[in-house]
């Protein structure tokens, strides 16, 4: 929809509203060309008032207090002169236009005019007049009007009294409030229960606590009877004052006095106590609210979410902001402002920015609060390019940056150590008048000071001081630190001298600063002198004082101080830490000390003090001299012949050991054939170090293990599932990999080192343990080392052997943990949901209907929770049309088209007022022009997850495929390690001679040539993304190649990719020029953008990134013109689209689902298992099935499919992976929180069922799930197997052993049977054949004999003449207890 621009008159929609009377007076007019005259409004709108027209009566006075050039005195002249008599009503709606515009004072000379031509004014409009003059901050205006109207004989009433005791008690004068009081009394106006709730209400806000109550103490006394606004601003007084036992008493006192708690009571306890932290009572008062059927409100759920959100639980969040929404209340910008601050506290980015679009989607425009929250969490996130982006997007739609705004970005810049850039945005700052205050001067001190630029650290001291901004304790800490870093002691005693001067006490850190500086200069018992002048201010010297003393003496080999001050830390109680001991241990395996004076030192560490922690115990096959993963490295322990010395090599995959030994022998290796024919054997000789070796380099297949369940537990109906969670597991070789251990044993056992050369990565140190167990276990002998390599090149290969290092035990019990955790979880909510669902519905999703799993993985389920909230999302749009106003203005120089700040309007009415303003007033007026540069910085060093995201978008591959293709280029050579998560390369990493390998290349060659090319500054050393393995570099090439004869297109397409990235993150960022013109248009504000690239930079090699724009014509400030077109432009809201491989990739790395090695093999199970589908557009849909199982788990209320637990499960891997947290501690923790969600899925698996029963027809099938098998006895036929508790599938009982069908023993239960559980209750008689559990009965009463009981509780041991003799009265009478062909079919057809 359009409407068209009228200059003349009305716009159409507009016109239509106005009814053709006196109001056509007006119009009237306009239509002979000119505009109406006050004279003119003023009669037209006394007409209006005589006729009861008053809506359009104030919108003619309205319009003529907007002109311009009519004064007060005008106006109210033209309405005296409209009118032989004044008629009050016309002057009540001028006084009331005025105030609610926003225009007091113009409120008041209106009214002083009136009195003084005295025209009578009403009541209601002199109170409109207090109230509003108070309202804007103006007590002394407020307190002349009062004199006027008690002055001028004017009606008051107890309104005017509250405003005025309203006004005086705001401003804290409770005297001038009493004086009001009394002088009203005189008139016969007496303070009523509102009077006594503002003064109680400014008491509690002055802090007087007791006068307050006081207050309503007096109102008892007056027979006034407190209501719930009295009890309101009471509780709110006491939770304000934190007076919380009070605030109790008051609202159970309640009660009592038969006034019901309404929702702001209720809002007031709970937002004190979420204030304070005390979620357990805010919870409480909660559920006390929704208990007696009190609905909660927008204030309600604003303090509960922004209590969870700042205690990082966002799950809780989240849930309350849905429950938000079903009560049909819509989040404000400061609740979406409390998510999003949230999720960037607990670095979930890509959660915080979806909020933001959904919070933009909802028609709730983010403030500069907003944004500032978003910026400042994608600096933590070192994600300047999109703070960038973000502070474009702040300009687009108007919402000017402040303080914090560029204070955050600064931090960034110069965390990132891009202090040009930090510079740039501090004169940008200054540019649109913003004056820094001392934090942002300390942030670019300390980023210079960290660059070493002392001498620009010291500009900004000057400019800072210039700027009349004094330093603080932080500030003369960085400076301190600084110079100390540099050596530079003396000039930090400087700074040290003159903060002390000015007042400014050193904490403990500026201390430390200088004993550092005393240790880097190399004079560390100077350091130690120095903590005398320490205790002399009465600053006692802490952990981190003595180990940076310690580690200076031992540098410099003196470990008989470093003993000394170990004592000293025991005398003054400062406990040593496992950095303090391995400090000293350390000292003593580098310098070789160990044998020089072990028998005086040793007792001090370990003996001197009994409750002092012991080192870590290293495995029984590392040599004791040597310290574990993280300390120095090792030295290589030599046979005692000198001899050369036979090392047995194991990487993770065949080709790895054949390139490895390839490179190692430089192609003079001898190959044979091991055990299993896929792994051979490589021999060569080889020196590492001095040592002499025979090297033989074989390799294992992945995994040498697996861990699964003990064999009474692998079958699916062996046992409850729930008993997996506590059940015996085991970790050994498979069947088919026999022959890959027999190899590593035999060649163990005649070898004296083993060196691992797995993959680099926590689930590649899992495997290299695994082989440690096997060869170990062989030759206990054995010294134990690790090669750690990033790509198969012989540069890496050579280097990784020369320095030899220790397998990492903590990386290796971190995949224990989740290996043993995924089984669990995954087995028992797998059986579960199986054997539940697959034979009770018509699943019509694959062939194999009968042989299908429906599985469950903590990894798997959250990925589809991901495709299937989006698509719920979808669904759940309802497209809503909303309004916006364009702007274009056509010029010799082309055309600007100018957006609306509002963005869009979903009013219309209110959307037509505005436009209808700026028709009247067309004249555009430029405000604002802005010329900035603008910069697009290359992306981040590449890791897993960006090469698959970019490979899908760019390249149409899927992330499976994706990873394939790069492992075959990795294991070709072509590549570096393509499973890391690290997007910032090493400062030692020769990134030149990277880039000079690919200057032949026919495609980008010229561009890698202009890169080294000094002349041509397109280098710069690449972003920092903020993540490290610390296992292996970005992906980048290892190897020149034009093409390979044997790639196909995908090969080619991914190592361009990752060539093209290498070459585009070590370039500098595109550079473009932006202008932003900002105009006015009848007070609505309008801008437009322009930009134009000045230089590509990076974009020339990165073809998959595009930045351009549009020009503008020249506007200066001031300039008037009127635009081209001006037109009300409709539109409607629309749902976001389908999530695509990347953005799903996207979600699973910001909430940690999985690693970046297998993220593309959740995805790819969810295709596999039928639960989404994918289509041409990489697109994910949900099927039906993946919906109905999401949607079952989502009634039950336990949030399965979200993130939030695999989340905090792989953050507790990563504790043990540092050593934080145990691996026991861990899974103690993960399965403990599982098996009670189990359980309560369990419970309630009909809502599981019900969603199924959406999607699905049901079967005629039983459902094998309905009772869960019970261990009744031993099986007494093959004493291997347990003798299980079932239902059969025609609805009977049996009891049959768990080993079928290698064991058929079987006992038929009687077909009465209603019921059966088995209990705890062991059968006496039948104890001595082993312990048999005794089974709870329940019987159909009209199957059984009337003399039976229909309960019974019984034994199957053949010991239970009741059951024997209601066995003979079934249907099914005569079962014994051998089997027969037709019952052994029966029982095959329950298995």
């Amino acid at each position: 929809m359009s409407i068209p621009r009228r200059l003349s008159r009305l716009p159409a929609a507009a016109a239509g509203t106005t009814t053709p009377s006196t109001a056509n007076l007006a119009v009237a007019h306009e239509g002979t060309g000119g505009r109406p005259s006050t004279a003119v409004l003023a009669a037209a709108a006394t007409a209006a008032a005589a006729s009861g027209r008053a809506s359009e009566c104030q919108s003619l006075l309205l319009r003529m207090s907007r002109r311009r050039g009519a004064s007060r005195l005008d106006i109210v002249t033209s309405l005296l002169a409209s009118s032989p008599t004044p008629q009050p009503q016309v002057f009540d709606l001028l006084i009331r236009t005025y105030t609610q515009s926003r225009k007091p004072r113009e409120a008041f000379e209106a009214f002083r005019l009136l009195l003084d031509r005295r025209v009578p004014v009403p009541a209601a409009a002199s109170n409109a007049l207090l109230a509003a003059l108070s309202r804007a901050g103006w007590p002394h205006l407020a307190a002349d009007a009062y004199r006027l109207v008690l002055s001028s004989d004017s009606e008051v009433n107890s309104y005017t009294l509250n405003i005025m005791v309203h006004s005086h008690c705001k401003a804290l004068q409770f005297d001038k409030a009493d004086a009001v009081i009394s002088e009203m009394e005189k008139l016969c106006v007496f303070p009523d229960v509102v009077t006594h709730n503002v003064m109680v209400d400014a008491r509690f806000r002055a802090g007087d606590v007791e006068a307050a109550m006081a207050v309503v103490d007096s109102m008892v006394g007056k027979g006034i009877k407190p209501g719930i606004l009295t009890y309101n601003a009471v509780l709110k007084g006491l939770c304000r004052n934190g007076r919380w036992d009070k605030a109790r008493e008051v609202f159970r006192a309640m009660d009592e006095c038969g006034v019901a708690p309404d929702v702001r009571s209720f809002n007031m306890l709970i937002g004190g106590f979420c204030r304070v932290g005390e979620v357990d009572e805010a919870m409480k008062f909660y559920k006390e609210m929704r208990r007696r059927g009190v609905t909660p409100d927008v204030v309600s759920f604003s303090s509960l979410i922004g209590l969870f959100a700042r205690r990082g639980k966002m799950e809780h969040a989240v849930m309350y902001l849905k429950e938000m929404r079903e009560f049909g209340l819509m989040p404000d910008g400061v609740i979406y402002t409390m998510v999003i601050g949230g999720f960037c506290k607990s670095g979930s980015m890509l959660e915080a920015l979806r909020v933001r679009d959904e919070m933009v989607s909802c028609g709730c425009l983010p403030d500069v609060v907003t944004y500032n929250t978003l910026l400042n969490g994608l600096c933590k996130e070192r994600r300047l390019p999109d703070a960038e982006e973000l502070l474009t997007e702040m300009g687009e739609r108007g919402v000017p940056p402040d303080l914090c705004t560029f204070t955050t970005l600064i931090h960034g810049y110069c965390r990132e150590g891009n202090v040009e850039k930090s510079l740039q945005l501090f004169d940008m700052m200054l540019q649109q008048r913003l004056m820094p205050d001392i934090v942002t001067y300390n942030t670019l001190i300390d980023g210079m000071c960290r660059q070493g630029d002392l001498g620009k650290a010291n500009e900004l001291w000057d400019d800072m001081h210039s700027r009349k901004i004094f330093p603080n304790h932080i500030t003369y800490s960085i400076l301190i630190d600084s110079h100390c870093e540099k050596g530079q002691v003396d000039d930090a005693f400087g700074f040290l001298d003159e903060m002390v001067s000015k007042g400014i006490v050193p904490n403990i850190m500026t201390y430390n600063s200088i004993i550092k500086g005393y240790c880097r200069s190399g004079n560390v018992s100077k350091g130690q002198q120095f903590l005398q002048t320490m205790r002399h201010a009465k600053v006692l010297p802490d952990l981190i004082t003595y180990n940076t003393l310690i580690h200076g003496y031992v540098k410099e080999e003196k470990m008989h101080e470093a003993f000394n001050l170990l004592n000293i830390m025991e005398s003054e109680k400062v406990q040593p830490d496992n950095v303090t001991y391995n400090m000293i241990i350390n000292g003593y395996c580098v310098h070789g000390l160990h044998s020089a004076e072990p028998a005086p030192s040793e007792p001090k560490i370990w003996k001197t003090n009994p409750n002092r922690p012991k080192p870590p115990a290293l495995p029984p096959f590392f040599p004791r001299s040597h310290p574990p993963s993280g300390g120095a490295p090792p030295t290589l322990a030599m046979p005692p012949g000198g001899g050369p010395i036979r090392v047995l090599n194991v990487a993770e995959k065949p080709s790895v050991a054949k390139a490895v030994a390839e490179i190692l022998s430089r192609g003079g290796m001898q190959s044979r054939a091991g055990r299993s024919r896929y792994n051979r054997v490589f021999e060569f000789n080889y020196a590492i170090g001095a040592q002499a070796c025979h090297m033989l380099v074989t390799s294992v297949t992945g995994h040498l293990m697996e861990l699964d369940f003990d064999d009474r537990y692998r079958k699916w109906y062996s046992c409850d599932p729930v008993e997996l969670f506590h059940a015996p597991v085991r970790k050994a070789v498979p069947q088919d990999k026999q022959d890959i251990k027999r190899t590593l044993e035999e060649e163990a056992r005649t070898c004296q080192w083993l060196v691992l050369w797995l993959d680099c990565d926590r689930e590649g140190e899992n495997i290299a343990y695994e082989v440690v167990e096997i060869c170990a276990g062989a030759n206990r002998h054995l010294n134990i080392y690790r090669a750690r390599f990033s790509a198969l090149i012989p540069r890496e290969i050579h280097d990784a052997v020369q320095h030899l290092a220790r397998p990492n035990k903590l990386f290796a019990d971190a995949v224990d943990a989740r290996q043993e955790i995924d089984l669990r979880i995954g087995a028992s909510f797998t059986r579960f949901q199986t054997m539940l669902l697959k034979d009770a519905f018509v699943l019509d999703v694959t062939g194999e209907e009968r042989n299908m799993v429906l599985s469950y993985g903590p990894c798997q389920f959250p990925t589809l929770g991901f495709i299937v909230e989006r698509f719920w999302e979808i669904q759940a749009h309802e497209p809503e049309e909303f309004w916006t106003i364009n702007c274009s203005h056509t010029s010799d120089e082309g055309t600007a088209s100018f957006l609306w700040i509002r963005g869009h309007l979903f009013d219309y009415s209110s959307a037509v007022v505005i436009y209808e303003m700026c028709v009247e007033e067309p004249m555009a007026t430029v405000h604002n022009v802005r010329n900035q540069e603008k910069l697009k910085y290359p992306p981040y060093p590449l890791s897993t997850v960006e090469l698959q995201k970019r490979a899908s978008r760019c390249c149409r591959m899927s992330s499976e495929h994706t990873m394939k293709v790069a492992e075959e280029l990795y294991q070709a050579g072509f590549i570096s390690y393509p499973r890391t998560e690290t997007d910032s390369f090493s400062p030692n990493t020769d990134l030149h001679a990277i880039v000079h390998e690919q200057v032949d290349h026919p495609v980008w060659g010229t561009y890698a040539q202009r890169l080294l090319n000094p002349e041509e500054r397109l280098w710069r050393n690449p972003s920092n993304g903020g993540h490290d393995d610390k296992a292996h570099p970005p992906i980048h090439p290892t190897k020149f190649t034009t093409g390979e004869t044997n790639w196909s297109e995908d090969h080619r397409k991914v190592y361009e990719l990752v060539v093209r990235h290498f070459l585009a993150c070590c370039s500098q960022p595109a550079v473009g020029a932006e202008t932003t013109v900002e105009i006015d248009i009848a007070g609505e504000q309008f801008n437009a953008s322009g930009r134009v690239v000045l230089a590509k930079n990076y974009l020339d090699v990165y073809r998959y990134d595009s930045w351009g724009g549009s020009l503008l014509p020249t506007y200066t400030v001031g300039q008037q013109f009127v635009p081209t077109t001006l037109t009300l432009d409709s539109g409607v809201t629309r749902p976001p689209p389908l999530l695509a491989e990347a953005d799903l990739l996207s979600c699973m790395d910001k909430a940690g689902i999985g690693t970046d090695a297998t993220m593309h093999e959740h995805i790819k199970k969810l295709l596999d298992r039928c639960y989404a589908t994918k289509d041409a557009n990489s697109r994910f849909s949900p099927t039906n099935l993946g919906e109905a199982l999401v949607m079952g788990y989502d009634e039950m209320g336990y949030e399965l499919w979200k993130p939030y637990l695999r989340s905090m499960m792989e953050a507790d891997m990563k504790a043990v992976s540092i050593g934080t947290k145990s691996k026991s501690e861990v899974l103690e923790g993960c399965l403990q929180q599982m098996e009670a969600c189990f359980r309560d899925a369990r419970a309630n698996k009909v809502k599981l069922l019900d969603a199924m029963g959406t999607f699905f027809a049901r079967s005629n099938r039983p459902i094998n799930e309905t009772q869960p098998a019970e261990v009744v006895r031993r099986c007494g036929l093959c004493n291997a197997s347990d003798m299980l508790l079932k239902r059969r599938p025609t609805g009977g009982f049996m009891v049959g052993c768990g080993g079928y069908p290698l064991c058929r023993n079987v006992v038929w239960l009687p077909g009465s049977l209603a019921e059966a559980a088995v209990t705890q209750h062991i059968c006496p008689t039948c104890v001595p054949g082993g312990p048999v559990r005794k089974i709870q009965f329940k019987f159909n009463r009209r199957d059984i004999p009337p003399n039976y009981d229909v309960d019974h509780l019984g034994c199957v041991g053949g010991c239970d003449d009741v059951l024997k003799e209601l066995s003979e009265l079934s249907r099914f009478g005569g079962h014994n207890h051998t089997a027969t062909p037709v019952r052994d079919k029966m029982y095959r057809a329950w298995v």
